[in-house]
């Protein structure tokens, strides 16, 4: 292979290879258990995501009831990055609510962990 070929291939498998964020579906819900700083179950509910934005930010509101209390809150999803399976966001609860710096979405799931309020929550696609 000559050195023009030999770059263009090594340049089609870095962009092959480049992160491809997993995004929340839209308006699907998500069925949720809630921990305290402690690990000890505390309740469960539901969330759903009604966001929008590009692969590197998402925000909108989430729908969510807990301990069959309903609400809606504005939410951001920024800063991705892959992790085994799936990718890793900075969740953040607007304008000044807690942080999940280590939320992990997959295909099926989305892992809310290292929060600033010490709580965490696991939830999954109905």
């Amino acid at each position: 292979m000559n050195m023009k070929r030999t770059a263009l291939f090594a340049l089609l498998l870095v962009v092959a290879g480049a992160a491809h964020a997993f995004t929340l579906p839209r308006n699907t819900p998500y069925y949720c258990y809630y921990y305290d700083q402690n690990g000890t179950y505390i309740g469960e509910g539901s969330s759903t995501f009604a966001i929008g934005g590009n692969a590197s930010l998402q925000r909108g509101i989430e729908y969510y009831t807990f301990n069959n209390v309903s609400d809606n809150r504005k939410v951001t999803f920024a800063k991705p990055v892959d992790v085994a399976g799936g990718t890793r966001w900075e969740f953040t609860i607007n304008p000044s609510g807690p942080q999940c710096k280590n939320t992990d979405v997959y295909a099926y799931s989305i892992n809310f962990a290292n929060c600033t309020d010490g709580h965490t929550r696991f939830c999954w696609l109905f």
